[in-house]
């Protein structure tokens, strides 16, 4: 993905650029030669066709152009997704994990700690899937994900199917176990939950994302109906234009 603000005339150029214009350079030199020293003209097209095929073309591409700006737009929701529950958990933890009237008395140090292990763990998630959909968990985990993880058993889920499922599933049975201790209300228990239900929205459509790449037809038949309008254009063009070039060099001559 081109991930800048412009895109610089150069790279379009050396990555898309150079070669069709070649090969259509040679083409409409090659009719240039036909229509000119060599006088063939049984190959004219009219230009009513061709005028027709580039309007569906570019209704074609039009929409092409539509369904990839959506599905950009449904990464961009689900990233501003992640980031406002990302908040949402951080402030919840802070303002529900606390000291409950009937429950279990814990030091200011234990649960400054236990704040910290479950906003560092949410760090370690948004790490995990971002390694997770770009398939560089094996090769980054240890420098990116395990520094905010210090239970063993988070540093161990490296080598599962979806890392970030698992980091979330301990979320949830420590919330639980909060609750259990008398640490957390019923309703707050809920809340943090439905906040992880959150989390995981996001991460499966971000999975949806990623693993459902558009069919292959949606751009091939584009490429091939471009080209053939524009393997055409020079035939129907090809008379009207010889005709104004002639006209022009009989006029100012």
């Amino acid at each position: 993905m081109y991930i800048r603000q412009n895109l610089h005339p150069l790279f379009v150029w050396r990555q898309y650029g150079w070669q069709p214009l070649l090969i259509f350079a040679s083409y409409d030199a090659f009719i240039c030669l036909l229509y000119g020293p060599l006088d063939v003209h049984w190959l004219d097209i009219p230009w009513q066709p061709v005028a027709l095929l580039g309007t569906a073309v570019a209704f074609y591409i039009g929409f092409k152009s539509n369904g990839s700006y959506a599905r950009f737009w449904e990464g961009r929701q689900m990233w501003g997704a992640i980031v406002n529950t990302s908040r949402a958990w951080a402030l919840r933890v802070f303002d529900f994990v606390q000291q409950v009237p009937g429950g279990d008395a814990l030091p200011a140090a234990e649960l400054a700690e236990l704040h910290r292990r479950l906003l560092y763990r949410q760090l370690a998630w948004c790490n995990a899937l971002r390694l997770h959909l770009r398939r560089q968990t094996a090769e980054r985990w240890d420098a990116e994900v395990a520094p905010f993880l210090s239970d063993p058993a988070d540093r161990a889920l490296a080598t599962t199917a979806n890392p970030p499922t698992h980091l979330l599933r301990h979320q949830s049975k420590e919330v639980l176990e909060l609750q259990q201790r008398g640490l957390l209300t019923e309703f707050r228990h809920v809340a943090l939950m439905g906040t992880i239900q959150e989390l995981l929205n996001a991460q499966g459509a971000c999975e949806r994302i990623k693993n459902t790449p558009f069919p292959r037809q949606y751009a091939f038949f584009s490429y091939v109906f471009v080209w053939i309008f524009g393997l055409l254009l020079p035939w129907a063009w090809s008379k009207s234009l010889i005709a104004a070039w002639r006209w022009a060099r009989f006029t100012s001559g």
